[in-house]
């Protein structure tokens, strides 16, 4: 099985976690040709604002070369700031490799899904414009070894078509057991402009011995499948 943009969650491990904080997320666009999609989080501490930002081969579901950015500003927040500035500060560092891959901010797709409050491990949904509905399940397991949690899971998708025909597919390391992961939730589906692919938007729960975080992590499915 192929490596998937969601060995984000390991990456995240190596990096330092700010304790009891919830990340926002930010969709910061497609490329003009749709190849590449990039994200990014950004948050507060009482140490200061950090940021990371990824870009993405959207067909292979994985990092491009040097795709991972992150910034971090140790300067005491304040009250009224999110981390949203770190996120620009970020964005001006990278604005080359941002170039490279023909990122246009504008260009974020399409939103089908927008979780509020409710299961969030079996979704049902029409998109009226295309006339297809979509069945999305989140299968997810927990385990818990010297009190340490960790936890894997799969996203499958059916779309059923205007003719009647249903295609299904699965994304995600089913097999991949995330160190201090508590859970996963699907808050955003988003298509892509031209309809050539759809991102998954996943929040981690993440847990460490008394912390709490939540962080961010993507899939992408291509469409062209059979």
């Amino acid at each position: 099985m192929k490596n998937t943009a969601l060995i984000i969650a390991l990456l995240f491990l190596s990096l330092p976690l700010i304790a009891g904080d919830m990340a926002d997320i930010i969709n910061l666009g497609f490329s003009q040709n749709e190849e590449y999609f990039m994200f990014g989080e950004y948050g507060r501490s009482s140490q200061g604002y950090y940021t990371n930002a990824f870009i993405i081969n959207v067909k292979q579901n994985t990092f491009v070369p040097s795709g991972i950015l992150q910034y971090t500003d140790q300067r005491p927040s304040i009250l009224n700031q999110d981390g949203r500035s770190a996120l620009f500060i970020l964005l001006e560092n990278n604005r080359q490799i941002i170039q490279n891959y023909k990122i246009d901010h504008l260009n974020t797709g399409r939103p089908l899904y927008f979780a509020i409050n409710g299961n969030t491990e079996n979704i049902h949904f029409r998109d009226f414009l295309q006339n297809i509905s979509y069945t999305v399940q989140l299968t997810q397991t927990q385990k818990v070894n010297n009190n340490v949690i960790s936890s894997k899971f799969h996203i499958t998708i059916t779309q059923l078509m205007k003719d009647g025909t249903k295609k299904t597919n699965r994304v995600g390391t089913a097999n991949l057991y995330r160190k201090n992961v508590a859970m996963y939730k699907i808050i955003q589906i988003v298509l892509s402009p031209k309809e050539k692919s759809i991102i998954f938007i996943i929040e981690k729960h993440q847990k460490e011995k008394n912390a709490r975080s939540i962080r961010y992590m993507i899939e992408s499915l291509s469409l062209d499948f059979p």
